[in-house]
């Protein structure tokens, strides 16, 4: 969601309570999650791809890590097709994202 939200202009203002307590603010879109293999997430990434689905990406190296240089540091060392994803984030169309996901199930 991150990498979404931080390039997609996809958040809304903050929120107020009655008494003026701000709080942060959200997506101003709806977020699926999916449950995926491997396989499945290699197979997403790749039709993304073909489709020019903007896309953040998550490699399992990332999680070691601990600040965003490091992590793109990790990304870097390797190429498209041997990166050890573990999750990826698409924005698009309802019908191209919808299309690329087809047969996911949605995460409980």
């Amino acid at each position: 969601m991150s990498g979404i939200s931080g390039t997609q202009n996809i958040v809304g203002e903050p929120y107020i309570d009655g008494s003026q307590m701000v709080y942060m603010p959200m997506s101003q879109q709806p977020v699926m999650i999916y449950s995926a293999t491997s396989d499945q997430i290699k197979q997403v990434h790749e039709k993304s791809l073909m489709r020019e689905i903007p896309m953040a990406i998550y490699t399992e190296e990332i999680f070691k890590t601990y600040n965003d240089n490091d992590n793109r540091e990790m990304v870097s060392r390797f190429g498209t097709e041997d990166l050890n994803l573990v999750g990826i984030g698409l924005r698009g169309k309802k019908n191209h994202v919808d299309r690329t996901v087809k047969g996911l199930e949605l995460h409980p």
